[in-house]
């Protein structure tokens, strides 16, 4: 018999494992890569113009590979670049709010099942799932500074 702490680990990977198809099916509807969607979804998430070379840093890909991926983003109209103010060399990405809304469509079915099951949770559930889902995060944006691991494009596989 598993013990609790490994039964809460088959979970996390089976959580994860179960998020690929979900994430590969919104990522084709939108003619995305599902590296490109990661990587939208990662420019989305910072919430302020960021560098290519930051998200370099964050998400362990080449910067050759980057370049590819931000000029299909770009291509497509899900970002748009601008030259930094005070240095023009530098160039900052965002995203198009409009675009990124179409592609967070795609994921609303599966947002409103878990907002039903989470729903049934208690106010101190809620928060206990937060800390916990937060402080993985965390532990794996560590893990992942500790022994980069680049994400590969479809098409390098």
């Amino acid at each position: 018999m598993q013990s609790s702490l490994e039964r809460a680990f088959t979970a996390i990977k089976q959580f994860t494992i179960e998020m690929i198809p979900s994430c590969r099916a919104v990522a084709y509807d939108s003619n995305l890569t599902t590296t490109d969607l990661q990587i939208l979804h990662l420019i989305h998430l910072t919430k302020e113009p960021i560098t290519a070379s930051k998200l370099c840093s964050l998400s362990g890909l080449p910067s050759t590979n980057m370049t590819r991926i931000l000029d299909r983003l770009e291509t497509n109209g899900f970002i748009h670049r601008t030259s930094d103010q005070c240095d023009r060399r530098i160039r900052l990405i965002e995203t198009v709010p409009g675009k990124v809304n179409q592609i967070m469509a795609g994921f609303e079915p599966r947002k409103q099942i878990l907002e039903g099951e989470l729903s049934q949770c208690s106010t101190a559930e809620l928060e206990r799932i937060y800390e916990f889902l937060r402080k993985i995060t965390s532990i794996q944006g560590l893990l992942a500074r500790a022994e980069p691991t680049p994400i590969l494009e479809e098409s390098q596989r």
